[in-house]
């Protein structure tokens, strides 16, 4: 049975069933899985769900995942109303930041569980330009299995890793016959590919390990996504396999991706478009992994990074440049690189340092997707740094490349309006 309630509420109201709909996209519904296992979620402003699971009992609260820093406090006040404590295992089941920002708000002092490749993206690839806190990662880590017991039942953990994440794991309680999966099945929906630590050609392959090592009595919580059964979860593996053999057909037709684009090759899984991931991206994802010339290649990021560290943002540029000139059979270089490394950098706020990879990603990769993402990010940060006039030139950059976008299109119009006001 399904119950649903917000965070304010007391222990007595939450096992009663009380049900009460959150209005606040940072408060959190719960609904009761099994005697001892409960689903925290919440909607975020981009339209997709976010999830945390608690295993709440006599031997106190364990929690897979965290979720994003902006509700973090609201996961807080979630957690408490279950009389437990705060969490004494957190569990994380990949590298991506929505999954784990709240760990320092809510994992003080627990043991925190990841992939060892976890822990080592966020202390040398590209996610420390979050400037996460090396305490709250994985203080345990493990690269096959584990099994933990906790609150009177047997929790499985195991890797499932290069498809969707190159540390994701899947969490199965074994007793509420639930399985936490993030990703690797999506129910009715495309999943997410980042270009950084996915390779969507595995992804056949790590669903399928994935489906043989649960039961088929068990229920699949996604990270993004409404649960799903093990029927569900063998159609979204049949996706997986479809639309990629389609594209694997047609680029072998010698169709590039504006031919595959025109003619809207995998119309047939309309359906299966989610708020975040639209046909055009996944398809773009397939053709890409079929036309990649460099499988296998590191992206420059760890000595880009050491460049940052050591001599700062201007100069971390200039290396990615100088290797792309000089060294370019050695690393994966692509037009995405740096506006990734300057959007996460916008993320922590660390504004002046963003835009000087941002605007060097425009300048290596002119017209290209990744300058266009530049240009609209460029956009926010002067915004907020009050230079409305580069703001304005930098959304008008990104708006020919979509002009689809009502969104940025609205904000277009909001800007120039307030730089009539200032007679400019």
């Amino acid at each position: 049975m399904k119950r649903t309630l917000t965070a304010t509420l007391v222990v007595a109201g939450l096992l009663a069933g009380t049900a009460v709909r959150a209005q606040d996209k940072n408060v959190f519904e719960v609904t009761k899985l099994a005697d001892t296992l409960y689903e925290l979620t919440r909607m975020t402003s981009g339209g997709y769900p976010e999830k945390v699971v608690a295993s709440v009992g006599p031997d106190g609260l364990l929690i897979v995942d965290t979720g994003s820093a902006s509700a973090g406090s609201a996961l807080v006040e979630t957690l408490k109303a279950f009389g437990k404590g705060m969490p004494k295992i957190v569990v994380n089941t990949h590298s991506h930041i929505e999954h784990l920002a709240a760990n320092p708000v809510v994992a003080e002092g627990a043991v925190i569980i990841g992939h060892r490749n976890l822990r080592e993206r966020y202390l040398r690839g590209l996610y420390y330009f979050g400037d996460f806190p090396p305490e709250v990662l994985p203080n345990l880590t493990f690269s096959d299995t584990l099994t933990l017991h906790f609150n009177g039942e047997e929790i499985r953990l195991a890797s499932f890793i290069g498809a969707h994440d190159d540390s994701d794991i899947a969490v199965h309680f074994t007793k509420s016959k639930v399985a936490v999966v993030s990703a690797l099945c999506m129910g009715s929906h495309f999943p997410s590919i980042d270009g950084d630590t996915s390779d969507i050609r595995k992804y056949p392959e790590m669903t399928a390990k994935l489906l043989a090592w649960l039961p088929e009595d068990v229920r699949l919580v996604p990270g993004h996504a409404e649960d799903c059964d093990m029927a569900q979860a063998r159609r979204f593996l049949d996706m997986l396999r479809k639309t990629g053999e389609i594209v694997r057909a047609e680029v072998a037709k010698g169709k590039d991706l504006a031919r595959l684009q025109a003619d809207d090759v995998l119309k047939d899984y309309a359906s299966w478009e989610s708020g975040y991931v639209k046909r055009t991206y996944w398809l773009q994802c397939w053709y890409e992994a079929y036309t990649n010339p460099n499988p296998g290649k590191p992206r420059p990021f760890a000595p880009v990074i050491a460049a940052l560290q050591e001599k700062g943002a201007a100069a971390a540029a200039d290396t990615y440049g100088e290797l792309r000139r000089t060294r370019p059979n050695d690393y994966w270089f692509e037009d995405q690189a740096l506006m990734w490394m300057g959007r996460r950098l916008y993320r922590a706020k660390r504004l002046d340092d963003a835009k000087v990879f941002l605007q060097r990603c425009i300048k290596e990769y002119p017209g290209s997707e990744g300058a266009s993402a530049s240009h609209s990010v460029l956009a926010s940060i002067f915004e907020q740094q009050k230079d409305l006039e580069e703001s304005r030139a930098h959304l008008a950059a990104y708006l020919e490349k979509h002009p689809e976008d009502a969104a940025a299109r609205k904000k277009l119009t909001e800007i120039e309006t307030a730089l009539k006001k200032q007679g400019r």
